[in-house]
């Protein structure tokens, strides 16, 4: 495992969790494969001669023991199976740009001073131990709070998903309604073949978006309502165009009723499979408040160097050379023109999530628990299952309609039936498979001390408005608090706020370093403050010059500045670059 930063290729590697999930990809591809061979070999040397078979028109419907319906059904199973291998091939390593997972707030620019707006939530949360759980709302809330209460403490990829349950299983309850209605009220098997089809278009149109676009929002409650309206009005007129549409007598020979509750059936086992899997992944979090490390220095140096230090040796900690995630950079100082007052500074940042090692081996953070797996192995293995008992049935077809013309065509609309439910199996269950837990520190220091404004003169009030004299500071009262904190995220969804949670927070020693900065710190100030005095006394002996002597030219402008390692403009006296985070040296 590697971590990468750089503008050729920015992206961290993590270990992949979809290693159980490939490997029912890649069996999945292989067997779909094999049973197209089969079927095009049975088509090829079962039967009789060639030149004896049916041949199929475009205007009439296959007939029985046609080979081009076979060859189709070879043809779609070996492009289902090469896509199972292309995905798993694609899903052998995680890669995850900068900025991913995402933040657990709205973050403050490197080169900026602000507090974010959830900021508050955090430090809170460090000092007491206590976080209140998110409202769920929106589409299904009250469903969602029923199913799972703890939800509110669970990633918004979590609430989409159940989202995503709950709105198919509800479209398929409906679109099975409709189907045992028209059973037990439509007596023309013509017309019961063209209800169920519109059934099952209607529910393979909503599973072919699902697969296609899985990132799109589930379907609001009106919608799914309006669509078991148009199966219901698609059902209705079925009576009519049983007697109005060409070759309507040869649809029931496919058995689509029979197929449309083999898809309905499925679906409706898969999403509740799919909800109680991600049941097993709901946990509450665990936050133990972190104790506060305190330390006063008695010291004398300049408040910007002051700050400068402080934001030096937090890039000391950087993870892997990637910035900390900045929640808090706000300072208050005395007013201008008082000479006296209190410096106030707050930092608040999180080190780069990472997947913690061990060795060579994966971390336990990126394997599901055996109580998360079973729901998973359930929803890939019943998608396996599917998918082989539809690739059987259109074998079992291409035989029967080889050895006899009249053989019916039931198992190949219950194939496809089979072959959808199995893929979509499949995309239910790989969301959950993406879960991964990280780790991260997070650094909350809080500076406090008295300073002032050194005069230019002794004994001169110090001036005011623009140019005033350096702040000093005398002493400074530290009082630290850095936690370690796990985290989850769904790797397999987009990364908005809120995608990743907090799971634990756990006391780290941390004010050991800070108090080791500032004593430094002090030890440095020692020659700086007598250099001060010095310059100090030689001004006593100075007459004051007329005021335009005094006042300094205007300084050069400076050029502007590019960072060296990736070319960003960077700001006037920056230290990092906020692009790459590299440091800036001072020109």
């Amino acid at each position: 495992m590697a971590y990468r930063w750089s503008l050729e290729g920015p992206a961290f590697e993590f270990p992949t969790p979809y290693g159980t999930e490939n490997r029912f990809l890649v069996w999945r591809g292989y067997l779909l494969i094999a049973f197209a061979v089969l079927i095009v070999c049975v088509v090829a040397f079962v039967g009789g001669e060639s030149a004896e078979r049916p041949v199929v028109l475009l205007d009439k419907l296959p007939e029985q023991a046609s080979v081009v319906p076979h060859f189709v059904g070879a043809m779609l199973l070996t492009i289902l199976g090469a896509l199972d291998l292309l995905q798993a091939a694609a899903r052998r390593t995680l890669l995850l740009a900068p900025g991913q997972p995402a933040s657990l707030m709205t973050e403050v620019a490197r080169e900026a001073t602000g507090l974010s707006p959830g900021a508050a939530a955090l430090q809170r949360t460090l000092e007491v131990g206590a976080v209140a759980p998110a409202e769920v709302g929106g589409g299904y809330g009250g469903w969602l709070r029923a199913l799972a209460p703890e939800l509110g403490a669970a990633p918004v990829s979590l609430h989409a998903y159940l989202r995503h349950r709950l709105a198919h299983g509800l479209l398929a309850a409906g679109l099975a309604l409709l189907l045992l209605l028209a059973v037990g009220l439509l007596r023309h098997p013509p017309a019961l073949a063209l209800a169920s089809l519109a059934v099952m278009g209607v529910c393979a149109l909503v599973l072919s978006r699902h697969l296609l676009q899985p990132h799109q929002g589930a379907l609001a409650p009106w919608l799914v309502g309006v669509l078991v309206a148009l199966a219901l009005a698609a059902g209705a007129a079925s009576v009519w165009l049983a007697d109005v549409l060409p070759r309507a007598a040869s649809l029931p020979k496919l058995g689509l009723p029979w197929a449309a509750a083999a898809l309905l059936g499925s679906v409706l086992l898969f999403e509740v499979v799919g909800i109680l899997a991600a049941r097993a992944q709901l946990q509450t979090p665990w936050l133990a408040a972190i104790p506060a490390e305190e330390t006063s220095v008695a010291l004398d140096t300049d408040a910007d160097q002051l700050l400068r230090e402080i934001d030096l040796e937090l890039h000391r900690q950087w993870t892997e050379g990637v910035p900390n995630r900045r929640y808090a950079w706000q300072g208050s100082q005395p007013a201008r023109g008082v000479e006296q007052g209190e410096l106030h500074a707050v930092v608040l940042e999180e080190s780069q999530p990472l997947v913690p090692q061990a060795g060579r081996e994966v971390a336990p953070a990126t394997a599901q628990s055996p109580a998360r797996r079973q729901g998973l192995l359930w929803l890939d293995g019943l998608g396996m299952a599917w998918s082989l008992i539809g690739a059987a049935l259109w074998l079992w077809l291409a035989w029967a309609h080889m050895v006899d013309v009249d053989a019916s065509w039931l198992p190949g609309a219950a194939g496809l039936a089979c072959l959808l439910a199995g893929a979509y199996a499949v995309r239910v269950g790989h969301l959950l498979w993406s879960r991964v837990e990280v780790q991260s520190t997070l650094t909350w220091l809080d500076f406090r001390g008295p300073a002032r404004r050194l005069a230019e003169h002794p004994g001169e009030a110090a001036p005011r408005g623009r140019g005033e004299p350096p702040l000093r500071v005398d002493a400074l009262r530290l009082q630290a608090r850095v936690a370690m904190a796990r985290s989850v995220f769904y790797a397999g969804a987009p990364h908005p706020l809120g995608s990743r949670v907090l799971l634990e927070l756990a006391p780290q020693r941390g004010g050991a370093a800070w108090l080791q900065m500032l004593q430094a710190l002090a030890r440095a100030a020692v020659p700086a403050a007598g250099a001060v005095a010095a310059t100090a006394a030689a001004a006593r002996g100075r007459t004051r010059a007329p005021a335009a002597a005094d006042a300094d030219p205007p300084p050069p402008r400076r050029p502007a500045r590019f960072c060296p390692h990736c070319g960003t403009p960077v700001l006037s006296g920056a230290r990092f670059c906020q692009h790459c985070g590299s440091v800036l040296t001072i020109d």
